[in-house]
């Protein structure tokens, strides 16, 4: 008998804050916003590391540890995903009346 059970990463890229966001905002803005938002972190999540799905306003994803050449890997998907992140909010908040 095999085993499928393998060990790796699980990522989520949570947007901290939405739902007051969500209370403090026009809905048809704050979906246009969170549409922003994922279409500049989406791209970040490159092979090895795979989207499993969208959650309200989160991204959930993984890796398999066989496929992470180094936990450094990690690190930096995570410090990318992070920038495409904080730069389109900047990005928003400044082209935002």
């Amino acid at each position: 008998m095999t085993s499928d059970v393998q060990s790796g990463y699980l990522l989520i890229a949570d947007i901290s804050g939405y739902t007051k966001f969500l209370a403090e905002t026009e809905l048809a803005h704050a979906k246009g916003i969170l549409e922003d938002l994922f279409d500049a972190i989406l791209p970040v999540f490159k092979v090895p590391v795979k989207i499993s799905g969208l959650r309200g306003d989160a991204v959930f994803s993984y890796a398999i540890d066989d496929d992470i050449v180094s936990n450094q890997f990690i690190l930096d998907v995570t410090d990318k995903i992070y920038g495409a992140f904080a730069e389109k909010k900047d990005r928003i908040k400044i082209n935002t009346p």
